[in-house]
């Protein structure tokens, strides 16, 4: 193989393949993202339950890709969705049920990878910012942060209530921490 070849075969990749590009998401847990919420200088609630959106406006393709602008971010789309299930609080007695509450669903992009809503009728745990006078907004971008699946036995929701009080234990994955 020659030097050109093998330069030839390098351009190709980087500049031709997006996939080469793949995108890295730090893992975030529901402690972190618990912890995100409490110090962010925006008020989050937790919601526990269900989705429903309306789908996703369909991106316009242009028939010319120009390779320089190939990984800006479009401005993130908002979608209308509805939940149901409860807003968590410090105690059970005091969570607040709620049925086809409204949500805006602010869907964002980096490059050609996108976040969506969260899948209708998947019981979610979803941390949302409230907005005085609109909806509730929930982030979902291509590094999900914001949205974690409920496991069957909803062990996350004990953790998360003692969270509202003090700090979260395991708010460091023990797979990442490098203390």
């Amino acid at each position: 193989m020659t030097l050109r070849t093998l330069f030839g075969a390098l351009a190709a990749t980087l500049f031709l393949n997006d996939s080469a590009f793949a995108l890295s998401c730090a893992r975030t847990n529901v402690s972190q993202a618990m912890e995100q919420a409490k110090t962010s200088d925006d008020l989050y609630y937790v919601l526990v339950g269900t989705f429903q959106s309306t789908p996703l406006p369909k991106k316009t393709k242009t028939a010319v890709v120009d390779s320089r602008n190939r990984f800006e971010t479009a401005p993130p789309q908002m979608v209308e969705a509805w939940f149901d299930g409860r807003i968590l609080s410090s105690a059970a007695a005091n969570d607040k049920t709620v049925s086809r509450f409204p949500v805006d669903v602010e869907v964002s992009c980096a490059g050609s990878w996108c976040g969506s809503p969260p899948a209708n009728d998947k019981e979610v745990i979803a941390f949302v910012k409230a907005r005085p006078g609109q909806p509730m907004m929930l982030s979902a971008g291509p590094c999900p942060s914001k949205v974690f699946a409920v496991d069957a036995k909803q062990s996350q929701v004990p953790s998360l209530r003692a969270c509202f009080t003090e700090s979260c234990e395991d708010a460091v994955d023990p797979r990442f921490d490098k203390r």
